[in-house]
């Protein structure tokens, strides 16, 4: 099949509106399950199994985290795939696979190639219809959920959270966290997993999502198959929830956390049957805080300098929905901050709302519903949740069309609704000294065309006609590789001020601006490259354009700005060393790297921030226009000559420097292991060992550690079965990798109880002797193959993405061939003796930084 192109139509002149959920083929088997198929171009399938099934189902057991416990038990033996086949069949045949549990479903998923459909549905099926759900493997996965929920109570913004579900629910099972009471996780049996399984995974409350291009007929066949004899035992309803008491006055509460920043949440709930009113209810909070040229966002973070970070959510849940604001603040300012929040949000409720911003909001919604459309992961969750909600997954196509229909007056109630002080739950999170320990109750793209050289910098054109948006990137050499290391910070520091004000507009009439355009604009600053991206509908991308050319062309780098973006950082940095994993990954990197600018995180550092100026970043900013390193394109609709004239009006303004920049001197790495503990009173203890790694400047070097990166991460790789299977050590545990001009790292990190740390550092150290020694294996080897090439595959099937991979490999390489074929073809090329030759290589000889951040014994 080639997938079906969706059909769209101009409403009311302004949005093009698709009929692309329409699509959706829909079989109701005659044991009450059902499949719905949305064939789509591209070279991959994704399949998701929704179980209707939560926390909030788990009655009399509630707390104890039996649906999350049971997403677990599936990945460790099912009829047909004992232990962990089932997760290692798929990853070997080039599929991802993993799950989710939310409070009212829990989700299956796994994408691969489209040949790789019927063994993707064979062991989905088995997973959920027959798992054996082993005693042994039973209490080593009670510890591994247990570190799990260490570790949530080790991140104050999920802290946050539950204290605001608690304070806004004082019956429904909503206050309950997913993942359960630490205290009764402790005590749940493989008898309590088995009678839930039996009484909630039944077809009647089961139904699949398959996007990609599968044929439909094809999917129903093999699930009729597979399940089409699965007796639906157990029909009987839950008990209705019990109602909330009515809420006459503002709740508050709050909690202490030992941490560089506060934090404050304000929520309110939403009522129940909803459906219609919620694109009100969307647009409201959407202007308000969910883009950063929002109300809220223009007023706190870049005008008043209240919040740090503030981001509005609005969501729908079972019997209702959940709305608000949460914002990252100085602990000295989190009182005004939430005064001044307070008399915002009153004046919004008032009726402080304009036919502008309620466009602006629906262009920017309409945008990112294109985006969407992009992603075979979006568009599977979107038809999931509205067969979750509703039971309708054409709701993707009926929500554009009811949110260009929603009026500024359905806004204004939505507001009223919503906004008033006395339905308010308030939660704030006050800092404390680290001293003290706190406890909480519980198709692929086509072949890419070099449109032309502007200013000696190569311009591809990547075009794609499915949906009518336009995406730009510019890859600059502005990474931390390119600043001294007395001044690390300068990338980020550029990063956030490019286009916080120019000599004509100030910065928020250039987020309004974009906003206005329906036009989404990136910056993100790499250890080698500072990339700016722009996507916006196509009708609107000129105008997007040239704000995005006023950006890079008139920015001032006021001092005003400069303070304040420096003051952020260096508040989050003072955060990071609070936490054990970012503290262990950072003083890993400063041991392994010493003066080498990789030396910094991506970040910076806090005497490196510290010391710059305006006119350093100014300095910084003319120095990496350089057009010998630049790479730029577009993809998405449009053709080669609009490409060439958009990147002629856009590259052809900025002043490009043309000379060969300066290179650091290479790394020097420790000549002999160092080990380092730093104590942080948090529950888990991170453990980081890094050895130098590579260069990645080469395609066939970046798919050798690819390979690598996939064989000791996710759930078949041997470093994690014999870290958190065998021995129930850690939650998380896999490796990171860096690189780039110069030999980057590979970090094996764990987290891990601080009595557990000396054998969880052995096995790291273990896995580094035995990639030195005797390398992958064979098996290893075409699992992690299978797995990479999936991965280039989807990024493939994205056109913004496939972009993305191009300029870079251009930035590194000019004279690097960009048929779409090539990786492919050189990842298939690598032998098992080459691979091990270089692994070999790199983890022979070498000496281990081993840093351990958290809670001593």
């Amino acid at each position: 099949m080639c997938g079906v192109i969706p059909e769209y139509y101009f409403a009311q002149n302004r949005f093009v509106i698709m009929k692309f959920y329409a699509n959706t083929q829909i079989h109701r088997f005659s044991n009450g399950m059902e499949a719905y198929v949305l064939p789509t171009p591209g070279g991959t399938v994704m399949a998701e199994c929704y179980i209707k099934t939560g926390s909030i189902h788990e009655e009399k057991d509630s707390g104890c985290g039996l649906s999350h416990f049971l997403e677990h038990m599936l990945f460790q033996g099912c009829q047909g795939f004992p232990g962990t086949m089932a997760a290692d069949t798929l990853q070997k045949n080039g599929c991802s696979v993993n799950a989710y549990t939310s409070f009212d479903r829990t989700v299956y998923h796994a994408r691969g190639s489209l040949e790789k459909l019927d063994l993707i549905l064979e062991v989905l099926s088995a997973m959920i219809r027959f798992p054996e759900l082993p005693q042994k493997r039973f209490i080593a996965e009670r510890d591994v959920i247990l570190r799990e929920y260490d570790r949530g109570q080790d991140d104050p913004g999920r802290c946050l959270q539950q204290e605001l579900f608690r304070l806004m629910y004082m019956l429904h099972p909503l206050r309950v966290p997913v993942i359960g009471l630490r205290h009764l996780i402790e005590n749940v049996t493989r008898e309590m997993a088995l009678d839930y399984h039996t009484r909630r995974y039944t077809p009647g409350r089961c139904f699949w999502v398959i996007t990609g291009n599968a044929d439909p007929q094809k999917v129903f066949d093999i699930l009729e198959q597979r399940l089409g004899d699965w007796q639906d035992t157990n029909l009987s309803p839950l008990p209705p929830f019990p109602p909330e008491p009515p809420q006459f006055a503002s709740r508050r509460g709050e909690f202490i956390f030992p941490d560089a920043v506060s934090r404050l949440a304000i929520g309110v709930r939403l009522p129940e049957n909803l459906h219609k009113q919620m694109p009100a209810y969307d647009i409201l909070f959407g202007l308000l805080g969910m883009g950063s040229g929002s109300r809220l966002n223009r007023q706190f973070e870049l005008e008043k300098q209240l919040a740090l970070g503030l981001r509005t959510f609005c969501y729908t849940l079972p019997g209702g929905g959940a709305a608000g604001v949460s914002a990252v603040s100085s602990p000295e300012k989190l009182n005004t901050l939430e005064k001044e929040l307070h008399k915002e949000l009153e004046a919004t409720a008032a009726g402080k709302l304009s036919p502008a911003e309620v466009r602006q909001e629906k262009n920017q919604q309409y945008a990112e519903h294109l985006r969407q459309l992009e992603n075979l992961e979006h568009v599977s969750a979107i038809i999931g949740a509205g067969v979750m909600e509703s039971g309708n997954p054409e709701m993707g196509d009926i929500y554009q069309k009811q949110l260009e229909n929603t009026t500024l007056e359905e806004v204004i109630q939505a507001a009223r609704e919503t906004l008033d002080s006395s339905q308010f739950c308030i939660v704030k999170q006050l800092t404390s000294s680290p001293k003290h320990q706190i406890h909480f109750s519980s198709k692929p793209a086509g072949s890419a065309v070099l449109a032309e050289k502007i200013c000696g910098v190569p311009l591809l054109c990547l075009p794609s006609r499915n949906i009518p948006l336009v995406h730009f990137s510019l890859v600059l050499p502005g990474g931390t590789f390119f600043e001294p290391i007395h001044q690390a910070g300068k990338a980020k520091m550029l990063q956030a001020l490019l286009g916080a004000g120019t000599r004509h507009h100030s910065e928020s009439d250039l987020l309004t601006s974009l906003d206005k355009c329906g036009a989404d604009l990136g910056m993100h600053t790499g250890y080698n490259s500072l990339i700016i991206e722009l996507d916006a509908p196509r009708k609107n991308m000129p105008k997007a354009l040239k704000i995005l050319s006023e950006m890079l062309t008139e920015s001032t780098f006021s001092q005003e700005v400069f303070d304040r973006e420096k003051g952020r950082l260096l508040e989050m940095l003072a955060s990071r060393k609070t936490a054990a994993s970012e503290t262990a990954f950072d003083r890993a990197r400063a041991l392994l790297f010493s003066s080498h600018p990789y030396s910094s995180g991506l970040a910076g550092t806090t005497s490196g921030l510290a010391a710059l100026t305006p006119d350093d970043i100014t300095d910084f900013y003319g120095h990496i226009l350089n057009s010998r390193l630049a790479t730029a394109g577009f993809s998405g609709d449009l053709n080669e000559k609009e490409a060439s004239d958009w990147g002629n009006e856009l590259l052809g303004s900025l002043p490009w420097q043309d000379a060969d920049m300066i290179f650091p001197p290479e790394p020097e790495f420790p000549s002999q292991n160092i080990d380092e503990i730093v104590p942080l009173e948090r529950e888990q203890m991170a453990i980081v060992t890094a050895v130098p790694g590579e260069k990645l400047s080469n395609t066939e070097n970046q798919l050798i550690y690819q390979i690598l990166s996939q064989a000791e991460n996710g759930l078949s790789a041997k470093l994690f079965k014999r870290v958190r299977e065998d021995n129930a050590l850690a939650y998380s545990v896999g490796m990171d990798l860096s690189g780039g001009f110069h030999r980057g790292w590979f970090a094996f990190y764990a987290q891990t109880r601080s009595d557990q740390r000396e054998k969880a550092c052995q096995l790291l150290w273990d896995e580094i002797a035995r990639l030195a020694d005797r390398g992958l294996d064979q098996e290893e080897l075409e699992s992690a193959r299978a797995q990479t090439e999936f991965k280039l595959r989807r990024q493939q099937d994205s056109v913004a993405g496939r972009l993305s991979s191009l300029l870079l490999e251009l930035f590194y390489d000019k004279n690097a061939q960009l048929e779409p074929d090539r990786e492919f073809e050189i990842l298939k090329s690598l032998s098992l003796e080459k691979v091990n030759t270089a692994l070999a290589q790199t983890f022979s000889n070498t000496h281990t930084v081993t840093v351990c951040a958290g809670k001593m014994p």
